[in-house]
């Protein structure tokens, strides 16, 4: 099956609707740029210091990849709006919030729960998504 978006053969196997019609990629190196300070720059997921931890596995396959392959992240697509979006992104200020990692961090989200515990209070509600998490820290 073809991908309409980007007119290439689509190998995720897809059927009916093809799934990479709603994956964002950048269309140049401008548009990629403007997407990843908007979005990366400004991310839990990445450290701006190539040489420190986290670097995001989601822009790492971006640029390995082509839309219409199964190993592309999903993570990177277009809003009900139109508007190209990263579901991962986390706003954090890796100036003034300093290091996501620091224990002693007080700006430091809290862990998630173990997948293995039983939550009698579960300290996330299950709809809330990534960045309304944020509000309550």
């Amino acid at each position: 099956m073809n991908c309409k978006r980007y007119a290439l053969e689509c190998k995720r196997g897809c059927t009916d609707k093809c799934a990479c019609e709603n994956s964002y990629c950048p269309s140049n190196g401008s548009e990629g740029m403007c997407f990843t300070s908007n979005y990366c720059d400004n991310c839990l997921h990445q450290n701006p210091d190539p040489d420190k931890r986290p670097q995001c596995e989601t822009l790492m396959l971006t640029m390995c990849y082509y839309p219409t392959d199964p190993e592309y992240p999903r993570e990177w697509i277009y809003d009900s709006l139109g508007h190209p979006t990263c579901t991962k992104f986390i706003n954090w200020n890796w100036n003034t919030d300093g290091d996501p990692n620091d224990p002693d961090n007080p700006k430091k989200l809290p862990d998630p729960p173990d997948p293995r515990q039983l939550n009698l209070f579960p300290l996330y509600h299950p709809e809330l998504q990534p960045e309304q998490l944020k509000l309550f820290v």
